[in-house]
């Protein structure tokens, strides 16, 4: 099937290699992980029960692999958050995170200028 752009396209692709991290966080069904797919060269999906299992023991695992890498579903293990921040503050270079995920209380959590919401 043929990608669609979608408007918050054209965001993603002016901020993103300026910015280490970038979170699509929205309602489910949307296409925030379509979106982020035409981008990653790593893909961690977290709803997939194995990989969130390999989340949840190594965290650190998350966030290695060919970049940028996609974490879908970022809120299904609670580390994934700080392991990104870690890793950002190792290498502030751009483009090396997409985070997608429908948690409606994601505000809650501190990217301080290391994680950018759209």
């Amino acid at each position: 099937m043929t990608y669609r752009r979608r408007a918050i396209d054209g965001i993603i692709d002016d901020i993103f290699p300026s910015l280490p991290a970038l979170l699509l966080d929205g309602p489910k069904a949307v296409g925030k992980t379509t979106s982020a797919l035409q981008r990653a060269k790593t893909v961690r999906n977290l709803d997939v029960e194995g990989t969130r299992l390999r989340a949840s023991v190594d965290p650190e695992w998350v966030v290695k692999g060919d970049k940028p890498i996609l974490i879908d579903e970022w809120h299904r293990v609670a580390d994934t958050w700080s392991a990104v921040k870690r890793a950002v503050d190792a290498d502030h270079s751009g483009g090396q995170f997409i985070l997608t995920g429908s948690m409606p209380d994601s505000s809650t959590h501190s990217g301080a200028g290391r994680i950018t919401a759209i």
